[in-house]
Order: C-alpha cells, then sequence, then structure tokens
C-alpha cells in the first residue's frame, strides 16, 4: 500500500472512528447525568463484562481470519464462509460466558447483579459486541478499512438512539438503558449484515471443516495477546467493583472515558498494521505506527482531560470532581496502549502466535496481580498507578519482543511453505 493509499485509509477509519467516538462519549456521559452513581456503577459492570467476554469468547478467530487471509491464494470463499460461521456461534458462546460471570459475581461479592433482566441486558450486549467485531475483522481483511469505520460509527449512533429512546420511554435505570442501547446496536448489526451480503463479502460459498477447523486452531493460538489487551483495558472496572463501592466505579468509569476516547488513531492505525506486516512490511514502520499513535495519545489525552476539568462539575456535579484528576494520572496508560494496539495487530499479522501467547501470559498474569494490588490497598488511585505501570511494562515488553521477531523473520514465500495450519 503506497503512502497515498495508507493516508486515506487511516483518515477514512478516523472519521468513522471518531464518529463512532463521539457517539459512545456522548451516550456515555448521557447515561452518567441520567443514573445515580450506584446505578452508574451497575451499568459499567454489566458493559465490561460484555466487552470482555465478546473478546474471549469469540477464540481469536477474527485475527486468524485477518492473518490468514491475505495470504489465501485459493479457496477463500470457503474460508470467508467459515469465518462467518465461527463468528455467530461463537457470538452465542461469548453470551453464555457473560450470564455466567454476572452470576458469579452476583454469588460471590455483588449480590443482586443477575436478575433476569440484568442477565437479558449483558447477553444482548455481548451479542451486539460480538457481531459487529466479526464483521470489523471481515472488512478489515478484505483492505475496507474505511467501510469497516462507517459501520462502527453506525453502530455507535444507533446504540445512542437506543438509549436515548430508552430514556424517553421507560424508568431510567442501568438496566433499561443498556437494553435500549444494545437494541439500537443489534439493529445496525443486523443492517451491517445485511451491506456485507450485499457487497458480496459474504458470498454463496459454504464452510469447509478444513477452514472451520484451521481458524479455530490458529485462533486460539492467537487469541491470548488480544484477551490480554482486552483485560488490560476493561478488567479495572470489574475489579474496583469487587474492592470498591458502586459510585466510586462510576467516577472511575467517566475518568477512563475522558482519556480512552483517545484510542481513535492508535486503533485506526493498528488495524492497518495486521494486514501490511501479513504483506511483509519492514520492522521500521511498525515503530512509525507505534510512535504516532503514542504522540497522538499525549495530544489528545491532554485536550481531553483540560475539557473535563471545565465541563466535569457543571455537567455531572461535585460528586464526579475527582473524575479530572485521576484522568490526568491515566494517560500514560493510555500512552502504553497506543504501543500495544499497534504491537497487536502487528504480531497478528506475522503469525507469530508462539511468541504472541507468552506475551499475553506474561502481560495478563501481571495486570491481574497488579490490578487487585492496587484496587484493594489504594482503591481508584491504587488501580490508576497499577495500571500506568502495567501498561507501560507491557508495551515496552511488545516492543523488544516484535525487534527480535522481525529480525529473525523469514521472506514471505518461505514462512507460508513451512507453516502449519
Amino acid at each position: 500500500m503506497g503512502f497515498r493509499s495508507a493516508a486515506n485509509a487511516v483518515f477514512g477509519m478516523v472519521l468513522g472512528s471518531g464518529a463512532q467516538m463521539v457517539s459512545n462519549v456522548v451516550a456515555a456521559m448521557a447515561a452518567t447525568a441520567w443514573l445515580s452513581l450506584s446505578e452508574r456503577g451497575v451499568m459499567v459492570t454489566i458493559m465490561a463484562i460484555a466487552g470482555l467476554s465478546s473478546v474471549f469468547g469469540t477464540l481469536g478467530v477474527g485475527a486468524a481470519f485477518r492473518a490468514r487471509l491475505p495470504r489465501e491464494e485459493l479457496a477463500t470463499g470457503a474460508l470467508t464462509a467459515s469465518f462467518v460461521m465461527a463468528g455467530a456461534c461463537f457470538a452465542a458462546f461469548a453470551a453464555a460466558l457473560a450470564a455466567g460471570a454476572m452470576l458469579v459475581l452476583d454469588a460471590t461479592s455483588s449480590p443482586g447483579l443477575a436478575t433476569p433482566p440484568q442477565l437479558l441486558a449483558v447477553v444482548l450486549a455481548t451479542v451486539g459486541l460480538a457481531g459487529l467485531s466479526v464483521l470489523a475483522d471481515l472488512r478489515i481483511a478484505n483492505g475496507r478499512y474505511a467501510s469497516s469505520g462507517r459501520w462502527a460509527a453506525l453502530a455507535a449512533l444507533a446504540g445512542l438512539a437506543g438509549l436515548m429512546a430508552s430514556w424517553l420511554l421507560f424508568p431510567a435505570s442501568a438496566v433499561s438503558l443498556v437494553l435500549g442501547q444494545s437494541a439500537g446496536v443489534c439493529f445496525a448489526l443486523v443492517l451491517s449484515a445485511w451491506a456485507a451480503v450485499r457487497s458480496r463479502l459474504i458470498g454463496s460459498s459454504r464452510p469447509t471443516r478444513t477452514s472451520f477447523g484451521a481458524l479455530v486452531r490458529t485462533g486460539v493460538g492467537m487469541m491470548v495477546l488480544p484477551s490480554s489487551l482486552a483485560l488490560l483495558t476493561r478488567a479495572d472496572r470489574v475489579i474496583l467493583e469487587v474492592t470498591e463501592p458502586s459510585s466510586v466505579v462510576a467516577i472511575y468509569a467517566l475518568a477512563a472515558t475522558y482519556v480512552e476516547v483517545v484510542r481513535i488513531v492508535p486503533t485506526a492505525i493498528g488495524q492497518m498494521a495486521s494486514r501490511a506486516v501479513a504483506q511483509g512490511v519492514a520492522f521500521r514502520k511498525v515503530l512509525q505506527l507505534c510512535a504516532a499513535s503514542g504522540v497522538a495519545s499525549v495530544l489528545l489525552g491532554g485536550a481531553m482531560v483540560a475539557m473535563a476539568a471545565i465541563a466535569t462539575e457543571p455537567l455531572f456535579g461535585a460528586d464526579y470532581a475527582d473524575a479530572v484528576v485521576w484522568a490526568l494520572f491515566l494517560i500514560p496508560a493510555e500512552v502504553g496502549y497506543a504501543v500495544l494496539a499497534v504491537m497487536n495487530f502487528a504480531l497478528i499479522g506475522g503469525m507469530w502466535s508462539r511468541s504472541a501467547t507468552a506475551l499475553g501470559v506474561a502481560a495478563a498474569g501481571l495486570g491481574v496481580v497488579a490490578y487487585v494490588t492496587g484496587a484493594t490497598f489504594g482503591g481508584a488511585v491504587g488501580l490508576i498507578v497499577a495500571r500506568d505501570i502495567t501498561m507501560l511494562v507491557v508495551a515496552a515488553g511488545a516492543v523488544v519482543l516484535a525487534a527480535v521477531l522481525f529480525r529473525r523473520r523469514r521472506p514471505l514465500s518461505a514462512a507460508l511453505s513451512s507453516r502449519r495450519f
């Protein structure tokens, strides 16, 4: 991909991701304003569980598809059909996983968290997130970056519309808002699937056992690092729900929302890294992508904190004042995320599943220990420090690992001839 094509692709994805970000931020701010601290904390927990389950439950088949499709010369139709089938099956599995997690929390640390309406909410939210992820992977693997960004934006807008409709029609609660938002997302999911069929991204080919099995085997091998990244960026709310009142979770979630919106640029750049590495790009280019992502995170994060300092108390009241300072100290973690977002997709594109698994296991272990320790002994502030340290350490480790792997890299044709899928 030439510079102009790459720039256009990044611009298209950033534009789509920007619209998605604005919609998600407005939805989060609206829910913060409409709900009590405790109800907002419950909503954050439900969405965090749905987000984690949508990553763990799909068993990495999206990453496997992104890595395999650019390399395929034959049977791409069967591979695509097998991926769509796997995505549908594992989205259902992810929903069951989310419901199980809610039941565990209800039985151990948060009684009353697994009522039937709450279980329905987490299931619907998980299906929407997992389904959209499958269709995003389908488009990105085919090089349709701008289209992926547009559909992500549409889904976020539909979720915002559903959230507002729920607020207008029913008494505001965590469950009603999650159900409304998720219903809108699922509506967009149906439209996105229909568009994929119309554009022949999903054709008439049938899935095969060989392709299905290859995706699952490769995906399971590749899922550890993306799952660890999801754990590092989403499990903090769940851990804080166990150690602190829901009101603290709500304040922390607002702080995290302020700085996490900067992820639109690292995510857009990282999406391209997988396909670029699969096609043989040099490590120097990957480092350039990491540097651009990190700088963007610092600049955008600082701007968001400045806006938060002005708007937080007038919009949400003095109870949320701590969110501004917490957001400022969460910026280092976002710099680490910016590097990891690129390196994650680079390792996927290189099909370095064993190395990615080792990094993912180490990252997950460090993250869980650091987060639990920080939250237990320092509350939200302790968790923030733990998150900053963990993300920066793991990002540095990912860069070193990638440097070694790229140095040992063989020509693409030789790698393919010896790779067992």
